[in-house]
């Protein structure tokens, strides 16, 4: 387009300046007509407009969601944030003000067809969606966006299957039970710290280096399922606690979980599990599973183990010096070797085949269970922090029981020690002829 300016005209010809005025004017009277905003200058094109539309407010965000009443005709939701403003999409659009403080949004409709609501809030940090319980109601698709001050999100509901979450860079929690499609949304949250999860997916795997905190969510009661047989949290270098109980679960790979200390997989089906990456590892819990055999080598840190009900034949803790609780009862170990478990304050082996049981070391133990096992003997001479000791269903005779009542420190009646001696031998023989006076005195109870 031709600039139009006086620089364009020669001086003293006043042809050009009598046709450069008629322009003139039949440009403004044009742009009167049209109430068009126009500048004229030498860097402007004549028609050129300027955007005088309201810029978004930058701490605005939206949530498109998708989602059927319940039989009472009525969507609700949860929302924390300063300024609502939800168009419901049967024509009614609703404004709140509830200045930070946690709202329920309610709508009824007049039929049962899926609706779509979008919502803007200003200064939004928290949401909560909740399904009716019905499988034939609740939210079905939920996509945020331009969410810079979320902080959390509750989603619970059968029918979702989309979640999707743009923009979210302070987004630190997540709780959802959904049977989503897929959850690459979460790989893609900068600032997530702690997740809860259930989904109907059989494989789930999560890339997200800031989390630190993952439970496999089990106890909703909008939305279960135990469909998930393989989790990999490798790409997690952050988390510290990793909780997953779901019975088909089968494969679990923390390989890239430097940071593990805390891993509960009891009540699954997983028959192998390598945690000699996780050397920050303090606490495993492999209760109930399906595993013959467990290294903890690596694992030096640790100081809780829970390995019991397995298909365990042996357990070398001899590495885990920090160890002080230990419960591997109902496995088939016919040894166990806590000589360099000094820190040992719990022990429970019960329910397996040993025949011997050295604790001379274990001398800040408090409470032992050594119950169904093979004993003959056993000393507790250098136990003198004892409190509870179960030894029943073992091979000792009466005298046997008596020099263990002999190893027993005194006691105060306040602290309630207890030794439980039931069925030993077999014929109940040792525990009809001892001498139980003898730990009554040291103000010991036996049953």
């Amino acid at each position: 387009m031709k600039r139009i300016g006086y620089k364009n005209l020669r001086k003293g010809d006043e042809a050009a300046i009598t046709g450069f005025k008629t322009t003139w004017m039949s440009i403004m009277c044009c742009l009167i007509s049209s109430c068009t905003t126009t500048v004229i200058n030498d860097g402007l094109d004549v028609g050129e407009e300027l955007n005088t539309e309201t810029p978004a407010n930058p701490a605005e965000a939206q949530i498109n969601i998708n989602a059927y009443p319940d039989r009472s005709g009525n969507i609700t939701f949860n929302i924390k944030a300063d300024k609502i403003t939800i168009v419901w999409g049967d024509g009614d659009t609703e404004k709140l003000s509830p200045a930070g403080e946690e709202t329920a949004c309610t709508h009824r409709f007049f039929n049962n067809l899926v609706q779509n609501i979008k919502v803007k809030a200003e200064n939004m940090t928290d949401v909560f969606f909740f399904g009716s319980g019905d499988e034939y109601t609740g939210f079905t698709e939920l996509r945020f966006t331009n969410c810079l001050s979320l902080n959390s999100i509750t989603a619970s509901a059968k029918l979702l299957t989309i979640i999707e979450i743009s923009d979210a860079p302070v987004l630190k929690k997540l709780k959802i039970a959904a049977a989503l499609k897929s959850v690459d949304f979460i790989n893609n949250l900068p600032a997530l710290e702690k997740l809860q999860l259930t989904t109907d997916l059989e494989s789930v795997t999560i890339k997200n280096r800031s989390l630190q905190e993952f439970n496999y969510w089990s106890s909703d009661t909008q939305f279960k399922s135990d469909k998930l047989k393989n989790l990999d949290v490798s790409g997690c270098p952050s988390l510290v606690q990793l909780s997953c109980d779901r019975p088909n679960l089968t494969s679990l790979n923390v390989s890239g979980c430097t940071s593990l200390q805390i891993l509960t997989i009891s009540g699954t089906k997983v028959a192998l599990i390598n945690v000699s990456t996780c050397k920050a590892l303090t606490e495993l819990n492999c209760t109930a599973t399906q595993i013959t055999s467990l290294d903890v080598s690596a694992n030096t840190a640790l100081e809780k183990l829970i390995c019991s009900q397995n298909r365990l034949t042996s357990l070398n803790v001899s590495r885990n010096t920090a160890l002080n609780y230990l419960l591997c009862s109902d496995n088939q170990l016919t040894e166990l070797n806590v000589t360099s478990n000094k820190a040992l304050t719990y022990l429970n082996c019960a329910n397996n085949m040993l025949t011997a049981l050295n604790l001379a070391n274990c001398t800040a133990l408090i409470s032992l269970a050594f119950d169904s096992n093979r004993l003959s003997s056993i000393s507790l001479a250098n136990n003198t922090a004892l409190l509870y000791v179960n030894c029943k269903n073992n091979n000792f005779t009466a005298a046997e029981l008596n020099n263990l009542f002999l190893d027993l420190p005194k006691r105060e009646i306040s602290d309630n020690a207890t030794i439980t001696i039931g069925s030993n031998p077999p014929d109940e023989s040792g525990t009809r002829s001892c001498d139980t006076s003898i730990a009554s005195r040291k103000r010991w109870k036996v049953l």
